[in-house]
């Protein structure tokens, strides 16, 4: 598949410029794009990533696929782990700092759990009957079925697990490290900068999150909205980068945009997308 070298294409901040806290990203410049899918691997619906600081790869679920894969920054599989029968709908993957594997899965409305020994079975953690769940479903105004759980990451100093409901609310659900209890839950609203020039407030979804040491917040994709939010999680609106990428000569909007994740120094973000047999993998450098 053609890949793309380093051109002059950045994806600017949108507003808010004046409000920010020290330090913050200021654009993303377009590195490059390769193909994310493989169908004979099974790869073919890529949704989550998240960074293996190990190998300096990613791992990445596919959501009608059991499996786990690692690819590499060009979006090839390197790795693939064996079926896990309770993974369905697999909508986000990250790993620890003792190195299991922290699995979000939409249709169950679970964490799933599965450490590196191979005989292990995965654990499952059901969002709405563990600690706080009562906050959760308040802000879901009492309706359970609105809970569409999309993103999940972890903040590597803390293990803090984040995961986002995609819409209708939109949220961040902070959980412990054990995923015992709910810590916090916080409406992602239009008031503190979640917005897009492409949809509506009630369009606008978040599709994906990873976590930023060095600038102290989070990055989060919009699958809708053709964008990611940094935001460090304070008062200040967060920050809105529309993404953007060469095709054919021309430069396009991301379409279908399910997971992102930095790089270990975090001076890059990559960008999957579900596409089907489009599914790409887009890299940025932060500036």
């Amino acid at each position: 598949m053609k890949s793309f070298s380093a051109i002059a294409l950045s994806c600017v901040l949108m507003g808010h410029s004046d409000m920010l806290s020290a330090d913050p990203p200021e654009q993303l410049i377009y590195l490059g794009s390769y193909s994310a899918y493989d169908k004979a691997m099974g790869l073919r619906e890529p949704s989550g990533l998240s960074s293996d600081h190990t190998s300096g790869e990613f791992w990445t679920v596919s959501d009608d696929s059991q499996h786990i894969f690692r690819i590499d920054q060009a979006g090839q599989v390197t790795a693939r782990l064996p079926k896990l029968q309770e993974l369905v709908d697999a909508e986000g993957i990250a790993t620890n700092k003792t190195g299991d594997f922290v699995i979000l899965s939409e249709d169950a409305r679970s964490i799933f759990t599965l450490t590196s020994n191979a005989d292990a079975q995965a654990q499952r953690h059901k969002l709405l009957e563990i600690n706080g769940a009562d906050i959760l479903l308040a802000a879901l105004d009492g309706q359970a079925d609105r809970l569409g759980p999309e993103g999940l990451a972890i903040e590597r100093s803390t293990d803090a697990v984040f995961v986002a409901n995609e819409r209708d609310p939109r949220l961040l659900i902070e959980l412990s490290p054990s995923l015992s209890e709910i810590l916090s839950v916080t409406v992602l609203s239009a008031d503190i900068g979640f917005v897009a020039k492409s949809v509506d407030d009630a369009s606008l979804d978040i599709s994906g999150l990873a976590t930023d040491r060095t600038r102290n917040g989070l990055w989060l994709s919009s699958d809708t909205g053709k964008a990611v939010f940094f935001w460090d999680r304070t008062n200040k609106p967060s920050q809105s980068f529309e993404l953007l990428w060469l095709e054919d000569g021309e430069i396009r909007t991301v379409k279908n945009a399910e997971g992102v994740a930095l790089n270990a120094n975090n001076e890059m973000l990559f960008v999957i997308t579900d596409d089907g047999k489009r599914s790409r993998l887009h890299t940025y450098r932060i500036e």
